[in-house]
């Protein structure tokens, strides 16, 4: 399949996605290893069971859409790998919302996001030589 403008740009932006989701996980850890999403009134808790139930359907069908270009070398189980990791994964993304003062600890969802773009743009560039190509000769010019 020839990876045209479109195609690419999109994928492009989905491995961003992916990595500001990751690292939402992430700044949701803190919340969770700081307690703060145990105190009293956090909603976190009782939405755990149908946040990680989501988050399994979503990231399956996100493993399923995303075969050819997100980790490709993960081919056998992917939709469960994508399930298992939703379900952990989600839970934890919504947990930002229960940070409070530790909110500048969120300041790793850009980072995850411009890290993901980098390296999905590395894998593409090695994957892609018409991408080199296009590269020398607009470089020549």
């Amino acid at each position: 399949m020839r990876a045209t403008t479109f195609v690419v740009f999109w994928r492009f932006i989905g491995a961003a996605g992916v990595g500001s989701f990751l690292g939402a996980a992430v700044a949701g850890l803190v919340a969770v290893v700081t307690g703060r999403v145990f105190a009293d009134g956090s909603p976190w808790v009782t939405g755990l069971p149908v946040l990680a139930v989501l988050g399994a359907l979503v990231m399956a069908g996100v493993a399923r859409l995303t075969r050819f270009w997100l980790v490709p070398r993960l081919v056998r189980h992917r939709m469960l790998w994508g399930a298992v990791a939703g379900s952990v994964v989600t839970p934890l993304a919504v947990a930002v919302g229960q940070l409070g003062d530790l909110l500048p600890v969120a300041l790793v969802m850009p980072i995850g996001s411009v890290v993901t773009a980098a390296l999905w743009v590395r894998w593409f560039r090695g994957r892609h030589q018409t991408s080199r190509i296009r590269e020398h000769v607009l470089r020549t010019r």
